[in-house]
């Protein structure tokens, strides 16, 4: 009986832990901000576009979950940017890379994400 109830245990675990690797990137996160809220395409840019998620995340080893949201540390700590700045470097900088390589349309323009 002891021997089935922590096998039944483990493969609990296992299963927990394997399914919440494979969730995939959620569709969409909804980035709040004063002058309008951005709903980022999360799935998209994860497994459309194929972006790493450490491009975003950064210090997150490819696969695994955030433990921390962005406010935690941009914002709080000194050494680390507003998280206004941080997503305006990072997002703005990346689509006019895109659109200049591709052609694309990707935003860069305020109210192109911000959305009232």
């Amino acid at each position: 009986m002891k021997k089935a109830t922590i096998l039944f245990t483990f493969l609990a675990f296992v299963l927990v832990v394997a399914g919440s690797l494979f969730a995939g990137a959620p569709d969409s996160a909804v980035l709040t901000a004063k002058n309008g809220n951005i709903t980022f395409p999360h799935k998209a840019h994860a497994e459309t576009m194929k972006i790493a998620c450490a491009t975003c995340h950064h210090g997150l080893k490819e696969g695994a979950m955030p433990d921390k949201k962005c406010n935690d540390c941009h914002g709080v700590d000194a050494k680390a940017l507003k998280a206004q700045d941080a997503f305006h470097k990072t997002c703005q900088g990346c689509h006019k890379t895109e659109n200049e390589k591709n052609a694309k349309k990707a935003p860069v323009k305020c109210m192109e994400c911000h959305k009232k």
